[in-house]
């Protein structure tokens, strides 16, 4: 496989596994490393305090997935000696599985950031 094209591939299929990854955390309750700012302690939990942020276990997961995904896609594609050129169906198919994700991801995260009431907690 040509260079670029193997960059390509590992590219887009980074791309769909990291956006995938982060919406499932997202729509599916998942258990994610947690931070407790009041505490200052790290949990590993489905949810967190009012004021816990999950961003750090959320951005975790995603680089986690997209990593995997990329590295099987690449090393796929090398033990089967797949000989694609970037006009080829695969590479155009990730890409717009890449595409596709990232608008389903911007979507997704506007609706459920838009609908959601956050309750501030009790002062002492």
């Amino acid at each position: 496989m040509p260079t670029a094209t193997n960059r390509h591939l590992a590219a887009s299929t980074f791309v769909t596994g990291y956006l995938a990854a982060f919406l499932y955390a997202y729509l599916v309750p998942t258990r994610l490393l947690w931070y407790e700012p009041v505490e200052r302690v790290w949990r590993f939990a489905a949810s967190g305090s009012l004021v816990g942020m999950d961003f750090y276990g959320r951005i975790i997961l995603a680089l986690t997935a997209g990593t995997v995904a990329s590295a099987v896609a690449t090393g796929l594609s090398r033990s089967l000696r797949a000989n694609f050129n970037p006009k080829s169906f695969l590479p155009r198919m990730m890409a717009g599985y890449a595409v596709i994700l990232t608008v389903s991801a911007l979507v997704a995260l506007a609706w459920l950031f838009s609908h959601r009431s956050i309750i501030p907690p009790d002062l002492p």
